[in-house]
């Protein structure tokens, strides 16, 4: 749900922006299975970050997106992407969950460092504090 109109997000748009962008550097959009609401599956497909690249797809509650690797490219690189939404008058009684829900890679499960900056993450009263200006 969108905090400030009260509306429910439904779609996606993604365009990539980074002219010269190279596939060893990362970036790829991965989309895993929708094993539950808290946790994402397996890796189901991986997107390259190619520039001029749209990607669209459906928001829900289970639509597990990220970055499957981090970045790898060099300073003063950066992968410039731009996101649309599409909005929609909700159903009755939607989840209103305020942020959006990150989950640890299998790396990461045991780290209170990243299990601490997720939880920040998907709150909105301390979202604002682990974002950089």
């Amino acid at each position: 749900m969108h905090p400030k109109l009260d509306k429910q997000r439904k779609l996606n748009l993604i365009v990539y922006l980074t002219p010269g962008w190279r596939t060893d550097w990362g970036g790829a959009l991965g989309f895993w299975g929708n094993e539950s609401a808290q946790a994402p599956g397996e890796l189901m497909a991986s997107i390259e970050c190619e520039y001029n690249r749209a990607v669209i797809f459906d928001t829900t509650q289970n639509s597990w997106h990220g970055l499957p690797q981090p970045l790898r490219c060099p300073e003063r690189e950066y992968r410039k992407s731009m996101a649309v939404y599409f909005l929609c008058d909700p159903p009755d009684n939607p989840n209103r969950r305020g942020k959006a829900l990150f989950a640890p890679t299998k790396a990461q499960q045991g780290d209170r460092e990243v299990l601490d900056l997720i939880k920040k993450r998907a709150d909105t009263a301390t979202a604002d504090s682990v974002y950089r200006g």
